[in-house]
């Protein structure tokens, strides 16, 4: 959540309006302006502009005006939808002299984990955006699922190709999870450079797959995963 605050306090009752291509709030000290054909925004009170070209992190998308109630209270917001259960929320609120910026991630296709669990017991759950393409989904090196040892993850729609390099440890059993969209199936795992070891692929239902590296040894493996 990102606030850009204004001078003063006592804002008014939110507006909204549309004019054209423009989305437009206001809350008497604030205005906000999302334009949608550029996909930019403007922040501005009656002297002074905050943000002239706003971009958002996500991309633009189809925009709307709709109500809003959260712990803020009960107010109006342009919302954004970036596609693949992502969306972005510039919202205002009576007597709040702020608009707040959230980004939203929802699950898009409806299917649930369902997990039991021991008592003291965990679940380490791992989110990526659900895109029509593969993506890594974690990794078993670290609980932070590929932070710490997953670097330049690229998919070449070209060559069908979802590649990365691993840092990985020697005669240690390395996990890469991956998940694809529907109507593609992981065919097979490549080493570059002339990388040695021993790749088994697992396949599980709902567009996932498991790969398991064991190297001989220790340090960056380059992989290169053929989707068809």
């Amino acid at each position: 959540m990102a606030v850009f605050v204004s001078a003063g306090h006592g804002a008014a009752a939110v507006t909204a309006d549309r004019e054209g291509a423009i989305l437009r709030l206001g809350n008497g000290r604030l205005t906000v302006a999302y334009d949608t054909q550029k996909g930019s925004f403007q922040l501005a009170s009656a002297s002074v502009a905050f943000v002239e070209d706003g971009r958002l992190l996500q991309g633009a998308g189809k925009a709307s005006l709709t109500e809003t109630d959260d712990l803020l209270g009960k107010g109006r917001a342009i919302v954004i939808d970036q596609g693949a259960g992502r969306s972005c929320r510039l919202a205002f609120y009576p007597d709040l002299p702020f608009v707040c910026i959230r980004q939203d991630l929802v699950n898009p296709t409806g299917e649930t984990i369902e997990a039991v669990l021991p008592p003291y017991g965990c679940a380490n759950i791992a989110l990526v955006p659900a895109d029509d393409v593969p993506r890594v989904l974690g990794t078993s090196r670290h609980v932070s699922q590929g932070a710490v040892d997953l670097e330049n993850e690229t998919w070449d729609p070209a060559g069908m190709t979802l590649g990365a390099t691993s840092k990985v440890i020697a005669n240690d059993p390395y996990q890469i999870r991956v998940v694809f969209p529907a109507g593609r199936t992981l065919e097979s795992v490549a080493l570059a450079n002339g990388g040695e070891a021993t790749i088994a692929i697992e396949h599980h239902e709902s567009r996932r797959a498991r790969v398991t590296i064991l190297s001989p040894r220790t340090g960056p493996l380059q992989w290169t995963a053929i989707f068809k």
